[in-house]
């Protein structure tokens, strides 16, 4: 039975053009850079064949696999247009060979297709070729994708048909020509191109903020006390970047303490992070793909293209996918704007003057552009590395520090005040104020320290007074006397868990 559909597929596609079959893709010339070691981790147990490795031979039953794959679609092909005229609806009959010619490989393009499915029919059509080709029977259409994220998840040994990046690609720029850019045929990866999530928008829909205005604290009048800001300084330029305008545009490229930047934060998975940008000669700007990874935004880079992970500051899909290159992070601080301030008072904020029209004034829900999101349990993106030691989105604070990883719940952290560890062998502390909830984390040498008698200050076990400052944990009577800032993440525990899945998690007592 197999064989003949092999054969009738084989055949189909001997006599219909299908899209993206024959016709040949080059790939950009390859960057002139410093070398750098390769990585040797690879985020999932599969790594990718990088393009520089002929791709082995295919058998008939890949043949088919493909030539079914590009079936599911018609694609159009109408390069002066950025939004395309797409249905969206796949073709029942391409499904339903898929279903039987028992290429495990499709179940990859069948999850893509029910992450795009609300039809019932779709939906129950994609569901029995799923269940055909796994024998499970989550569904098939957009409620079903988080369990198929993570049977595949479960099953590295599956390979994905011939061209399935091709395919990929080709699909999500039907909605926006510009996702084309970043998943193309054999494009060099640090992981499976099956876990990439398209999250409904195209690069420019959440634009980056590039070298934005700022405004004194005085003039904010825009901002409550109690509004969250990330905070940074770096090397003495103190700047707040309001969570109601952050949320909205997700990037800013700036310079910062004559430091160019790029601060990074996600409402869909509560991270805040921040990189240094300048590698070498090359400085990267950076801005929003479209497209997840482990609910993580996977932002681009304008000069190659590439996508990175805003969690690690790494490049993990195109041109400078197996560079090894790694931007390094600096510390930022989620503080309330009156504390910021206080504590701050030579500081500039971002002005709300940003030059694209956007309600940053939402009074009811001020820092959550996906209305109740921020209160609602579910995540927006499915996961498939998943832990139930906490609810996925508890916030966390997470240190990482030679391998080892670690991760406390920020109530733990406000409620301890000041916590004392070691990480992969190095001692460390973290202080958290208790007014404003901001947390930071220090080397800590050879003190202990417990909470001192102001919210800006610890003591050390002989009771001298140290002050937590952005960049060092600094002694009182001996400003020589200066402990390092170690830069952690602030995150939901299911974006910490999904890329540090070996973590400890602190407990009290």
């Amino acid at each position: 039975m197999a064989r003949s559909i092999i054969a009738a597929v084989i055949a189909f596609g001997a006599s219909v053009c299908l899209a993206g079959c024959t016709a040949s893709e080059s790939l950009p010339d390859t960057l002139q850079a410093t070398a750098v070691p390769t990585p040797a981790r690879v985020l999932l147990p599969r790594p990718a064949v990088p393009t520089s490795t002929p791709r082995p031979a295919s058998s008939e039953l890949d043949i088919a696999a493909r030539q079914v794959m590009f079936r599911f679609y018609l694609f159009s092909q109408r390069p002066y247009s950025n939004h395309l005229e797409f249905d969206p609806n796949p073709d029942l009959e391409a499904i339903d060979d898929a279903g039987e010619l028992g290429h495990t490989g499709l179940v990859m393009p069948l999850v893509d297709t029910a992450s795009l499915t609300l039809d019932a029919l779709t939906a129950s059509r994609v569901a029995r070729a799923l269940k055909a080709l796994t024998g499970e029977d989550y569904g098939g259409d957009t409620r079903s994708v988080a369990d198929w994220y993570r049977w595949l998840g479960e099953h590295p040994e599956i390979n994905a048909p011939p061209d399935y990046d091709r395919w990929k690609g080709t699909l999500f720029a039907q909605f926006d020509l510009s996702l084309e850019r970043f998943i193309y045929r054999d494009v060099p990866s640090r992981l499976d191109t099956w876990a990439v999530q398209w999250g409904g928008v195209g690069p420019f829909d959440i634009p980056a903020l590039d070298e934005p205005e700022y405004s004194a604290a005085a003039e904010a009048d825009y901002l409550d006390d109690n509004d969250r800001v990330v905070g940074v300084r770096v090397n003495g330029d103190a700047r707040a970047f309001p969570l109601r305008i952050l949320n909205v545009h997700e990037v800013v490229n700036d310079t910062i303490g004559g430091v160019r930047i790029s601060l990074s934060v996600s409402p869909v998975n509560g991270t805040a992070t921040m990189y240094a940008t300048n590698i070498g000669s090359r400085t990267y700007t950076f801005g929003t793909s479209g497209y997840l990874y482990q609910g993580d935004n996977l932002l681009y880079d304008r000069g190659t293209r590439s996508l990175w992970h805003s969690m690690t500051g790494e490049p993990v899909v195109g041109r400078l996918a197996l560079s090894g290159i790694s931007l390094p992070r600096l510390p930022v601080v989620l503080s309330t704007w009156s504390a910021w301030k206080e504590k701050h008072p030579d500081t500039t904020v971002l002005s709300i003057d940003t030059g694209f029209v956007r309600n940053y004034r939402n009074p009811l829900d001020p820092e959550a552009p996906y209305g109740g999101y921020g209160t609602s349990p579910a995540l927006m993106f499915p996961v498939f590395r998943t832990d139930e030691r906490l609810p996925p989105k508890t916030p966390v604070f997470g240190l990482k520090i030679k391998g080892a990883a670690r991760a406390w719940q920020v109530y733990d952290l406000w409620t301890a005040r000041v916590l004392n560890g070691r990480i992969g062998g190095k001692p460390v502390v973290i202080s958290v104020d208790p007014h404003s909830g901001a947390v930071r984390a220090y080397e800590r040498g050879e003190y202990n320290f417990r909470f001192g008698s102001t919210s800006a200050s610890v003591e050390d076990h002989a009771g001298n007074a140290w002050t937590a400052s952005e960049s060092h944990l600094i002694r009182n009577d001996d400003p020589s006397v200066r402990l390092s800032r170690l830069s952690g993440v602030h995150a939901f525990w299911s974006a910490w868990y999904a890329f540090h899945p070996e973590t400890t998690l602190y407990a009290p007592n």
